[in-house]
């Protein structure tokens, strides 16, 4: 059964208030090193993550491209810079079978930054929204060389394209709460939309992106942290 509008916006916005974040992710999870030790080794800034959206939403269409994105800014957070505190807001925010698994990989680091755009939603059947994202890679993510010096961390690398499915749904979040009311949760994705298959070109992720890159698309590593920082 379909919910009325009216009521449906309301239920959204009042739950995805509880778990929203700032369009700017600004802040620095925890490394599993030393503050000092890592510091030394690697002496820029995390890389930061910036999200905002491309074309006019509102209600909630606004609400499910906000909670996508968020999501991912987490996710991405998680797989440059693991930090345990941020697998319950990544849950939080996703079904059951969403739930966050790391593959234990620990990544190099990097720096710089890089932004998460909406540049579609579109309605689903039983209150469900498919939303289409780019990665861009503006200023973008750097990490050092072999003589310690910044470069691009993936050179041929300037968006990605991502499509996640946002649910008004009763059903339990992948931390096992459970909601008196509908509320938004990531239930699936549809990224394999863009797989490129043998044979075929990379067009369709090339007409999703392209036509909303930031300009200019800028690319320039960020400077290193005071010394002592």
């Amino acid at each position: 059964m379909k919910l009325k509008v009216t009521t449906a916006l309301c239920i959204a916005l009042a739950s995805t208030a509880a778990v929203s974040c700032s369009s700017t992710e600004s802040s620095s999870p925890t490394s599993s090193a030393p503050p000092s030790a890592t510091a030394a080794a690697f002496p820029y800034p995390p890389l930061q993550f910036r999200h905002d959206n491309a074309v006019p939403l509102t209600g909630l269409e606004s609400a499910a491209a906000d909670l996508a994105l968020e999501t991912k800014v987490l996710k991405s957070k998680m797989q440059v810079h693991p930090d345990d505190s941020l697998i319950p807001q990544i849950n939080a925010r996703v079904s059951h079978d969403q739930r966050w698994s790391s593959d234990g990989i620990r990544p190099r680091p990097e720096t710089g930054e890089v932004i998460y755009r909406t540049v579609a939603v579109n309605d689903q059947p039983d209150n469900r929204w498919l939303v289409t994202y780019c990665m861009y890679n503006s200023p973008g993510a750097y990490s050092t060389t072999g003589n310690g010096e910044l470069s691009l961390s993936d050179p041929n690398l300037r968006y990605t394209p991502y499509r996640s499915i946002v649910a008004l749904t009763g059903e339990p979040s992948a931390t096992g709460e459970k909601s008196p009311t509908p509320r938004l949760l990531v239930v699936g994705n549809a990224d394999a939309d863009f797989v490129q298959r043998p044979g075929q070109s990379d067009d369709l992720a090339r007409q999703t992106c392209e036509p909303f890159m930031p300009s200019p698309f800028i690319q320039q590593p960020p400077a290193p942290l005071p010394t002592g920082k």
